[in-house]
Formats: C-alpha cells, structure tokens, sequence
C-alpha cells in the first residue's frame, strides 16, 4: 500500500480540478437530486401505482440529469486530458478478475455490516429503508441491471473516482480516498446505511487508485449493484413458491422470515470476509509496480476553508436530512 500511497512527484503535467471545482460539482448534484427527488417523490409516492419499469425510468433519467449533466458542463468549459481526468487506461485481466473477486466477496461482508448497523439503530426506532419495487419479471429485471448496475457504475464513478478523486488529490492519495468515500456515501443520503455506504466509497476509491484504472471501479460497482438487484428478483420467486407451497399455519410470519435472513448473512458476511482479505492481498500484490500514468502533486491548497465551503453546505443540508430521517426512525417506533 505504501508504494503507491506516498509518492508526490509528477509524471505528466495536466490540469486536475480544484477542490473548489469538485465541491462545485458536487453540491450542484447534491441540489439536483434532493429537487429531482422531491418531484419524482410527490407525483409517482405510491411505487405499486407506478410500476416498476416507469420507477427505474424516471431513476435513469434523474441519474443522467442530476450526475451526468454538471460532468459534462464541466469537461465542456474547462481544457482538461480527458483520459487523465478520468482515468481511462487499460487493465490487465489478473487485475479485473481479481476486482471481480472482492467485488462478490464484498457484498455479504457489506451486507453483515448493515445489519449489525440495523440492530445498533434499532435502539432509536425502526430504520427508514429506501423504498424500491418489487422485480417480478424479466424485463423488469433486465431494466433494473441497467439502470442500478450500469447506469451507476458509469455515473458515479466518473464522478466521484473522476473528477472528485482528482481534485482531492492534492491532499495527499489516502486522503483524497477517504475523502471522497465519505461523501459518496453522505449523497446517498441514507442513514440506514450509512457505514456500509462508507466502506464502499473508500473501497472503490482503492481499487481505482492500485489499478490506476476508473474501469475498475466501474467493475466492481456493477457487480455489487447487480447482486443487489439479482437478489431481489430471486426473493420475489421464492415468496411466491412459499406463498403458494406453504400451508397457512406453516407459513412463517415477516419477523422470523427475517430473523433466519439476518443470520444467514451474518454467517456468509464472517466467511466471506476472510476471503475478501485474501483477494485484497493478492490485488495489492498484482498492483505493487504497477506504473502510474499521471500523479497529481501533492500541495497544501490556499484558502483551504474558501474551497471546501461548498461542501461545507452541503455536507449541513445532509446532516439535516439524515436528522429527519433519525426522526423519522423515532416516530416510527
């Protein structure tokens, strides 16, 4: 880690986005989705209503609108190397399939976290779980792999592994990391989830930087995206096999359906961990003296507080909405 992690010598000169510049971008998103989710929110609140298909529409435009558009106003007015910028170079395929593998190895770990996350918060009220349709057919499955797997993993990851990534850069590699990690996951906006979200924000920031790579990041997004997204689609098949093969009095009620769940992925997040560290040695391994094709220098910025103020906003606005949703947790009980 420390091979790739210390180093502040230049090997090309570029112009990288400011701190400013990034926390332009992302306050300007953070007021995009909280409008785009209000609208969506107030004209489509009933998701059985609406329909799955319509839901990951409207999702899809939201993300191009409210992510893609600020990304692409930017790289249109200012003269930056788009391929440095973004880190669009190859990887090797030991690396892909190594990224693959912590990606699967990952989201049980993920999962357990969140659940022990859920019991901790239990003790202020019901956690306030994003609300998503249910996936009971293949076009519907097929559009939510789209729109959850692809559609985030490219979006998210120019952005936040992007231009994000490199503007932070300037503090120092595992600053900028940590940095951008944190607040991928306060733009989610979800308290219920707000560990995991950290520790999959600091995580693909890890594999793009040892792969020196956004389609890394880009990869292990997908995969995680879709697991979720395919695990949904199996449980709706499987409630209704029990639904229909289950005599009433053998059904099991919501509450032990989902106390065996919490175990089984409290069992499959222990395992896989050690399987995740594993492969998490063998990435580092494969990535050791692998070549950087552009280093930012590391420089205190001027005026560090005056770049960070947007953030600064919008880190308040998501700090009051996390606060009403822990609100929302007490009123629920």
């Amino acid at each position: 880690m420390e091979d790739q992690f210390s180093g502040d010598v230049p090997v090309s000169q570029h112009r990288e986005p400011t701190i400013f510049e990034s926390n332009v971008l992302y306050f300007s998103v953070l007021i995009g989705m909280i409008i785009f989710g209000e609208i969506i929110t107030f004209y489509f609140f009933d998701l059985e209503k609406v329909g799955t298909l319509t839901f990951l529409g409207l999702l899809a435009v939201l993300m191009a609108v409210v992510i893609g558009l600020p990304m692409l106003v930017y790289i249109i007015t200012r003269n930056v190397d788009y391929k440095a910028l973004f880190r669009f170079y190859p990887v090797k395929t030991g690396e892909l399939i190594l990224v693959a593998g912590l990606a699967i190895l990952g989201y049980p770990a993920v999962t357990a976290l969140n659940i022990i996350w859920h019991l901790l918060i239990r003790h202020i009220g019901t956690p306030v779980i994003p609300a998503f349709p249910p996936i009971t057919s293949l076009p519907e499955y097929l559009m939510a792999i789209i729109v959850i797997g692809i559609f985030p993993s490219v979006f998210e990851e120019l952005m936040f592994r992007g231009i994000m990534l490199r503007g932070y850069e300037r503090l120092g590699k595992l600053a900028a990391v940590v940095i951008t990690g944190v607040m991928f996951s306060f733009l989610h906006m979800s308290f219920a989830n707000l560990p995991a979200l950290i520790l999959l924000g600091i995580v693909l920031g890890y594999v793009v930087y040892r792969s020196d790579s956004v389609y890394a990041g880009m990869l292990y997004h997908f995969i995680h995206n879709s697991i979720a997204v395919t695990l949904i689609f199996l449980a709706s098949f499987a409630q209704r096999y029990m639904d229909k093969a289950a005599l009433p009095s053998q059904q099991m009620n919501d509450e032990q359906m989902m106390f065996m769940s919490m175990i089984v992925w409290l069992i499959l997040g222990a395992l896989s961990a050690g399987g995740f560290v594993a492969c998490l040695i063998a990435y580092n391994r494969k990535t050791k003296n692998k070549k950087i094709q552009h280093v930012v220098r590391v420089i205190m910025p001027k005026r560090l507080f005056v770049q960070m103020l947007p953030a600064i906003g919008g880190s308040i606005i998501i700090i009051l909405l996390l606060v009403r949703e822990v609100f929302a947790m007490i009123a629920a009980g």
